[in-house]
């Protein structure tokens, strides 16, 4: 077709500098400068400048300049530079700008987003995954992925990964699920059937410290504000830990945090408290329990600070190790406890 040609149907090959329209079936290789459409399905190639069109199913390679359509299913191959839109996309569909589908099983990967009533496969894109249900394997994307009533295998976000039941691993700042019988490893993570407890303890240090944990067993996170009174003496923390069912009503835990340690005004120099705890959880009811065990404590400070001699120096009870390096920092080591209760 030199500039365009219209026809009923397709059952082997047409190319049009311009334009090619079949009313019906295509079956074959459709080649063209502008767009392809087509009424009803399609089986083979179709490669255009900017468009192709397919009112039914498409089974095949499709490449287009600007986009993909095909109201039924896609079985195969998209590639397009701005966006494919498929009702039912099975197989790969790549794009630089976006893929749209009501249902997509297999990969997808767009430059800025994939959008899915239903995904089953993979969904990699530059900025945003997101699927109203389906089961996921992958989906990795720099700002977030959502999975809202679906399941997910694997969550890569930067910023946060959102999913109703998480059977494998999500990484990211903040993560979100309903329920949950994989892990969520990130900044803040927040199980609905996962763990939330409210934490009040005592130490040789702080005699008060409130914190809550938030996560799963496996891997929790520990926000923490403790103070000593006189001084007075206070700290803010976080931490992760890690818990594990060993009989009846007993569990064993250990965790990591880190704090600033403050006396009176908010302290900007060093006087960082590192604490390492092993222990164990008694738990006499569903919402409360209690927990105890000793902790490694590694404090360090800044000796050029003015303060430190009168007031940072003495902060430690006692020390196991004490030692100052070439840049004027001091680290003390010392062993201790904790017992604290449990509720939620």
């Amino acid at each position: 077709n030199v500039i365009g040609g219209y026809a009923k149907g397709l059952n082997g090959f047409e190319a049009g500098c311009i334009f090619n329209i079949d009313e019906r079936s295509v079956k074959g290789v459709q080649l063209a400068g502008v767009f392809n459409i087509v009424g009803h399905t399609a089986q083979g190639t179709q490669c255009a400048g900017l468009f192709n069109i397919v009112g039914e199913s498409f089974k095949g390679f499709q490449a287009a300049g600007l986009m993909n359509i095909n109201d039924g299913v896609h079985s195969g191959v998209q590639m397009a530079s701005l966006m494919n839109i498929t009702g039912f996309a099975r197989g790969c569909s790549m794009a630089g700008m976006m893929n749209i589908a009501g249902t997509a099983k297999g990969s997808q990967l767009a430059g800025m987003a994939n959008i899915n009533d239903t995904l089953y496969g993979v969904a990699a894109s530059g900025m945003f995954n997101i699927s109203k249900c389906g089961k996921t394997s992958l989906q990795i994307a720099p700002v977030f992925n959502i999975s809202d009533n679906g399941s997910s295998a694997l969550q890569l976000g930067a910023l946060f990964n959102k999913t109703s039941y998480l059977r494998g691993v999500q990484i990211g700042m903040l993560n979100f699920a309903d329920s949950a019988n994989g892990v969520p490893i990130g900044f803040l993570s927040f199980v609905k059937k996962g763990v939330h407890q409210i934490e009040l303890s005592a130490d040789e240090l702080f005699p008060l410290n409130l914190s809550f944990r938030t996560g799963v067993p496996a891997f929790y996170n520990i926000i923490s504000v403790g103070y000593k009174t006189g001084s007075p003496l206070w700290q803010v923390g976080y931490g992760v830990g890690s818990s594990l069912h060993l009989k009846n009503k007993w569990y064993g835990e250990i965790t990591a945090t880190a704090h600033h340690l403050s006396n009176g005004r908010f302290y900007i120099s060093a006087s960082d408290l590192y604490r390492f705890y092993v222990g164990f959880e008694y738990k006499f009811k569903k919402r409360f329990s209690v927990a105890f065990g000793p902790q490694l404590n590694v404090y360090v400070s800044d000796t050029y600070d003015s303060d430190f001699t009168s007031i940072y120096n003495n902060i430690p009870p006692y020390h196991i190790d004490n030692q100052t390096n070439e840049f004027g920092f001091n680290r003390k080591m010392w062993l201790g406890g904790k017992i604290a209760l449990r509720f939620l």
